[in-house]
């Protein structure tokens, strides 16, 4: 795929029965669809940027997201639902921009979202929650400033913040710790 940017919205549709069949242009959904069978995005190693959303969702046996380690802005929202296997965010080092909201929830598997050392701010909001795996925030060290709310979904495995190393935010705050 030699695409560098998409101006609107991306939209990746992926076949179950026979693993990645066709990647398209959509009718402006952007969304990774929800299918068993992906378990890798590296033909997308020459997006540079897109001008909406990034959703991926569902992908049960998708363990990494590198092909999208050139990746530096994202115009909309980046939104990381569900995918059991997904270890790491490791491929998103490189963004240095989201215009929207970063959602990153219920990913079993993701021990730490350490790949975004290098975003300075979140246009919307910053929302994190149910990552069973995860153990640190570390990875919002350069993060100065949210555009709206900061919601994070607590486990006993995490310290919350502490009120001094808290950044700007636009909206409100809410941390929750579940038991």
């Amino acid at each position: 795929m030699r695409c560098s940017h998409v101006s609107n919205r991306f939209c990746c549709f992926f076949q179950a029965e026979d693993g990645i069949r066709d990647l398209v242009r959509s009718r402006g959904l952007g969304d990774v669809y929800k299918r068993q069978s992906l378990t890798s995005v590296s033909g997308l190693n020459n997006l540079t940027s897109i001008g909406g959303n990034l959703v991926i969702d569902g992908n049960a046996s998708l363990m990494s997201l590198n092909g999208l380690n050139n990746l530096t802005s994202i115009g909309g929202n980046l939104a990381v639902f569900m995918n059991d296997a997904l270890e790491s965010l490791n491929a998103f080092e490189n963004t240095t921009y989201i215009g929207d909201n970063l959602e990153v929830w219920a990913n079993v598997s993701l021990t730490t979202l350490n790949a975004f050392h290098n975003l300075p701010s979140i246009g919307g909001y910053l929302s994190i929650g149910n990552n069973v795996s995860m153990s640190s925030l570390e990875a919002f060290e350069n993060l100065t400033s949210i555009g709206g709310q900061f919601r994070v979904c607590l486990f006993l495995t995490i310290a919350a913040p502490a009120e001094e190393d808290m950044v700007k935010f636009g909206g409100g705050t809410n941390i929750k710790k579940k038991k």
